[in-house]
């Protein structure tokens, strides 16, 4: 198994879980969409949460940025179950109800990812950095630099794991994917 495959295998549906999106309905007790957005959250795959989710969809009265944002953790449910092209289908309906949703994009690209198709990975995950409404960008740029690792481009995946440390320190995953990498200055 090479690194990339091993990298994958460990983080699993994680990359798939980064980027829940907002609902922000407000009702007394919790809301359809919410227990939709916990589901995304907590990385739930069973068919209780994606029962939750179709039910968020079919039954509320959501705003706009609400019904998107639904259709975004019900995705990742998706992901989380292994139903790749389904979850793609969710993010792009998003984008449909809402073009400007980054956590969309990062979503989509995440899903490339998870499938091995880098290039349609990067090319989601740096449309969705072009978005200032990004919740996690730390968690993009991992992505993008596993994507440019299975893609053999070594520096460009040096250079997005620091860049996802950097703007998340608190956060392991980068600062243990960077121990792997030996720098060496050029003569």
């Amino acid at each position: 198994m090479n690194t990339i495959s091993k990298i994958l295998a460990g983080l699993g549906a994680y990359l798939l879980a980064t980027l829940p999106a907002t609902a922000a309905n407000i009702s007394i007790g919790q809301s359809l969409s919410s227990s939709c957005f916990d589901e995304a959250t907590w990385g739930s795959s069973n068919l209780q949460a994606l029962e939750v989710c179709n039910r968020a969809i079919d039954e509320e009265l959501l705003i706009t940025k609400d019904l998107a944002a639904t259709y975004v953790n019900r995705g990742i449910v998706k992901a989380n179950r292994g139903d790749i092209e389904g979850a793609l289908d969710d993010y792009e309906t998003a984008l449909k109800i809402k073009p400007n949703l980054g956590d969309a994009l990062a979503n989509m690209g995440s899903a490339y990812l998870y499938a091995e198709r880098y290039e349609d990975a990067l090319g989601k995950l740096a449309q969705a950095l072009s978005y200032d409404n990004l919740a996690k960008p730390s968690h993009v740029y991992f992505n993008i630099a596993i994507a440019q690792e299975g893609l053999g481009n070594t520096k460009e995946a040096y250079l997005n794991f620091k860049k996802a440390a950097e703007l998340n320190p608190k956060w392991p995953w980068p600062r243990d994917e960077l121990k792997r990498f030996t720098v060496s200055a050029q003569q």
